[in-house]
């Protein structure tokens, strides 16, 4: 659902809220409209639709990522702090891995 967002925690010191989408509702039904007419094309049989949520923290991003990985368990997460943004990853996938000299991947069926 469009308008759903993550409930704050439950933990005092990491709380989420005040989610803004970033993206008006009028354009992300002429999106989903557009992503039906390819599949009825054949052009497509799946698409992951995603768009930003803004939201703000109460906490370190860290702690999020620690909180979420609870609830969210999957084989390939990452944390990464970056200059200009904290990245907080949860995938059921692995995009690409360096092994030595071998890259490997292990994507989803449609991606």
């Amino acid at each position: 659902d469009y308008e759903l967002g993550w409930e704050p925690s439950v933990d005092p010191n990491v709380v989420v809220y005040n989610f803004k989408n970033q993206e008006s509702f009028s354009n992300y039904q002429e999106k989903i409209q557009a992503i039906h007419e390819y599949e009825k094309k054949g052009e497509t049989y799946q698409a992951n639709y995603t768009f930003q949520k803004h939201m703000l923290l109460q906490g370190s991003s860290e702690a999020l990522y620690q909180k979420l990985k609870n609830y969210q368990r999957v084989e390939y997460g990452a944390f990464l702090q970056l200059p200009y943004a904290d990245i907080l990853s949860f995938s059921p996938e692995l995009f690409l891995k360096k092994n030595g000299s071998r890259l490997v991947t292990k994507p989803m069926k449609g991606t």
